[in-house]
């Protein structure tokens, strides 16, 4: 893709953002991706959590918001009338991520996909499952956990101080949000023990004691699902426990954080049905409450 075309991409962003629908939202995720990744500033990482609260609180952008988005090479558009989406500047990629955000809505629940590329199909699902309602935010990453030409890791779920984190903090400040399900995805056949490798999901809240919303939504699920099983009671392995977000949270005082593993074959069938969408999303949904 050419400088010319990047020239266009608002125009784009705004022809799309009219049509709205989880097809072009998942196309403009593929075509944001890419291949470079750089850690913010401190000073930027900071400023960003205070941008990213703003987001989710205004309808409207000053000129300051749109100079910080823009600096940190950033590019923000307007998604439809009620979002706010917010990805790498094509021109000048960092990894930064790929952000819808609500603008001033009441749901409660925010999805993660720090890996919707190599773990399988969780953008996608993540997109499908916004567009079934109920969702306030997505963050999704852009570029892959590991750099082709580097040895440095990319990985947003185990790095300190991305704008990941920034957007995950900025959440806490939402008092309507209550529950942050991050997706994950696993194959059954690389697990260590017979509870891994024959479970559809494995859930847990990052930490090897469970919750009530973890609970919550096992019970939801096993009436769904199949084998649908808990870390660390029911299985060993897939906590989360050095996942970032989910230790940010809890730091400040976020009891609603959810890693959600999924095995292939769950992905795939997620991916084809409808219906098994619904499933998963009533139950994301009915935790929240």
């Amino acid at each position: 893709m050419n400088r010319q075309w990047y020239a266009l991409l608002p125009l784009l962003l705004f022809v799309t953002a009219s049509q709205g629908g989880a097809t072009t939202l998942y196309q403009q995720w593929q075509q944001s991706r890419h291949q470079q990744f750089t850690l913010p500033l401190h000073a930027d990482y900071l400023a960003a959590i205070e941008q990213f609260d703003q987001l989710f609180q205004s309808r409207e952008l000053d000129d300051a918001q749109r100079r910080f988005w823009s600096r940190v090479g950033m590019s923000l558009q307007p998604w439809g009338d009620d979002y706010w989406l917010l990805m790498d500047d094509p021109v000048r990629p960092s990894g930064h991520g790929f952000y819808l955000i609500c603008k001033s809505c009441q749901d409660r629940l925010v999805l993660q996909a720090p890996h919707g590329d190599s773990d399988l199909n969780t953008a996608k699902i993540a997109i499908e499952l916004w567009a079934l309602g109920g969702v306030a935010a997505l963050a999704i990453n852009t570029a892959p956990r590991q750099l082709a030409d580097r040895e440095e890791s990319s990985d947003l779920a185990q790095l300190k101080g991305t704008f990941f984190n920034a957007f995950s903090e900025a959440l806490v400040r939402q008092k309507q949000l209550s529950t942050v399900v991050q997706l994950h995805g696993f194959a059954q056949s690389r697990r260590r023990s017979r509870a891994g490798a024959t479970a559809d999901i494995i859930l847990s809240n990052g930490s090897r004691l469970s919750s009530p919303r973890v609970r919550g939504l096992q019970a939801c699920l096993m009436r769904q699902f199949s084998a649908v099983r808990s870390y660390p009671q029911q299985v060993s392995e897939l906590g989360g426990t050095r996942n970032q977000q989910g230790i940010l949270l809890r730091s400040q005082g976020f009891d609603g954080f959810i890693h959600l593993e999924m095995a292939y074959e769950l992905r795939q069938r997620l991916v084809a049905s409808n219906r098994e969408r619904e499933r998963l999303h009533r139950c994301l949904s009915g935790v929240t409450k």
